[in-house]
């Protein structure tokens, strides 16, 4: 399973921001920022059982676009974006999340009791 660190978490929400280019590294301040913000809203995640990974390590990879939609959304004002596209994705990455909470389905048998 692919794990992503929290550094590329914090670049990817900046590449989804348009605050950078491919090529060039988040400054101190951004990751700073991005980082406080992200460390937030994983919290607020977590307590409605929408995280069930460690949120101070490193994001799974089913888990990453998902929370970088809804990081991007805490953070696209105060880089002047207008939240137009964002809260869209926001709002699909917030509709996996919940998917990805339910319970799959387990092929375990049982024994049926007959009366």
């Amino acid at each position: 399973m692919a794990t992503y660190s929290r550094e590329e978490f914090v670049r990817q929400v900046l590449l989804e921001l348009g605050v950078l280019d491919a090529t060039e590294a988040p400054t101190a301040e951004d990751a700073v920022f991005i980082g406080d913000r992200r460390d937030q809203k994983f919290e607020e995640l977590y307590e409605e059982g929408l995280l069930p990974f460690d949120i101070d390590g490193e994001v799974p990879g089913r888990y990453f676009l998902p929370l970088v939609y809804l990081v991007v959304v805490e953070c696209a004002t105060t880089y002047g974006k207008p939240l137009g596209d964002y809260a869209a994705k926001a709002g699909e990455g917030l509709r996996r999340l919940w998917k990805l909470r339910q319970k799959p389905v387990a092929d375990i048998p049982t024994r049926a009791t007959y009366y």
